[in-house]
């Protein structure tokens, strides 16, 4: 139980101490030093979480990776659900994400590769 849940749980820093029986003061320092030590603690993200956030590349990709088998969503549709900003057009037209793309009747949709390989080999989409 932390210094912090001690002191709630008894109602005051005094209540806590006696509790523990130690003195207010040398209580208060250590509920200080533990409040110190959950501030300067920075916890950061990780690099996926890093890229995805910045990098509209790794963006797509992951958001790619994660359509359900079946769906397809117009690029459209798919790139605003992203909040990607200009120069989209560049990226989506390499060629790791041809297999995620598919073109019917002028739209570009994206999906779920292994679906989207079995229509363009059906010849529903181009």
């Amino acid at each position: 139980m932390s210094l912090r849940e001690e002191v709630e749980k008894n109602g005051s820093i005094t209540a806590a101490a006696r509790a523990r029986g130690m003195p207010r003061t040398t209580f208060r320092r250590w509920l200080n030093k533990e409040r110190e030590e959950k501030i300067t603690k920075p916890k950061g993200i990780s690099e996926e979480e890093l890229l995805i956030k910045h990098s509209p590349e790794h963006k797509i990709l992951n958001a790619a990776r994660q359509i359900a088998k079946g769906r397809f969503i117009p690029e459209p549709e798919f790139i605003r659900s992203l909040h990607v900003k200009g120069g989209y057009k560049y990226i989506v037209s390499q060629e790791q994400f041809e297999k995620y793309r598919g073109k019917a009747s002028g739209i570009v949709y994206w999906g779920e590769p292994s679906r989207v390989a079995a229509l363009k080999d059906e010849g529903v989409l181009a």
